[in-house]
């Protein structure tokens, strides 16, 4: 929550690897006043199940984080706080597509790629585009991860891609922006995911081959077998 999607695993683990560890020293906290740790309105509250956490300011002494739990002050290392003061899309799992799914067809601005028995084939057909070219944009489609995930921006969609999946609904994407980064949103979720310069490239259109031009090595060659120009005599002793 806010938004019912899969969690980004990253980030739970450094939440369970905090409740795993243990406080550098610790002092009960009765007697203190705890404003002078942060701790009387901690900017930071965390529950997990029944146990709820405060996070106050860092010791000058040494830079560990003032955390009251169960009525102990604990010094602990400065590791989870930062990242729960984090936009709540970064709790998002920054993966396009969940793993372990597998694409049956790829609806592209201007193309479809469809898998067919034990190939990928493209509609419609362009032969400067090899068969590997199009198992590698399913390749890169799965493998995507956002470099952030953010709340959907007001603005207009460029294209649309359309990514069926075997067993499980399709997903749809909106097109934001192509430069200077891929902006994909999930309209349904509200969310749209940030990926880096140059995956427009890679995600929206598969690769050509590139086709050689073969009156450069004939002009080349060419020049090689020309005869050497005549010497001159006035040069010559």
């Amino acid at each position: 929550a806010p938004y019912s999607v899969p969690a980004n695993p990253g980030r739970v683990q450094s939440i369970l690897g905090f409740l795993e560890g243990t406080s550098q020293a610790s002092f009960p906290a009765q007697g203190h006043d705890l404003k002078r740790f942060g701790l009387a309105e901690p900017k930071v509250r965390m529950e997990v199940d029944a146990d709820a956490f405060a996070f106050g300011d860092t010791s000058p002494m040494n830079g560990q984080r003032y955390v009251l739990y169960k009525e102990q002050v604990h010094l602990t290392m400065d590791v989870l706080y930062d990242q729960l003061l984090a936009d709540p899309g970064d709790f998002v799992s920054p993966r396009l597509v969940e793993e372990g799914r597998e694409l049956t067809a790829m609806e592209l601005p201007g193309a479809t790629v469809e898998h067919r028995e034990s190939n990928w084939v493209l509609r419609p057909d362009d032969a400067s585009i090899k068969t590997e070219a199009l198992a590698k944009l399913a390749d890169d489609w799965l493998s995507a991860q956002a470099l952030a995930v953010r709340k959907r921006r007001d603005a207009a969609s460029q294209d649309t891609v359309i990514l069926e999946l075997k067993d499980a609904p399709a997903l749809r994407f909106e097109v934001l922006a192509r430069e200077p980064e891929l902006v994909l949103a999930r309209p349904e979720r509200g969310l749209e995911y940030r990926l880096g310069s140059g995956m427009a490239e890679r995600l929206l259109r598969p690769a050509r081959t590139e086709k050689k031009d073969p009156s450069a090595g004939q002009e080349a060659s060419g020049d090689m077998a020309q005869d050497p120009p005549p010497s001159d005599p006035a040069a010559e002793p």
